[in-house]
């Protein structure tokens, strides 16, 4: 047998994520739009991130980095 049908967390992300059944009509844009919204996520929120520790003085921007 194979390990992801043997072993329960693979057992649980195998059922959810490759056995899934999924309209025929999906296809590989369907997934890199996943993707691209997946960067669009990851972006705005380390965008949002750096921008709440932004410090414009050229004095105090090197001891900011130091937590």
């Amino acid at each position: 047998m194979r390990i992801l049908k043997n072993h329960p967390l693979l057992k649980l992300a195998n059922g959810y994520l490759i056995d899934a059944s999924q309209p025929s009509n999906i296809s590989y844009l369907w997934n890199f739009g996943s993707l691209l919204l997946l960067c669009l996520v990851i972006q705005i929120v380390t965008g949002v991130t750096l921008a709440m520790h932004y410090n414009p003085s050229v004095l105090e921007a090197f001891n900011s980095v130091e937590h």
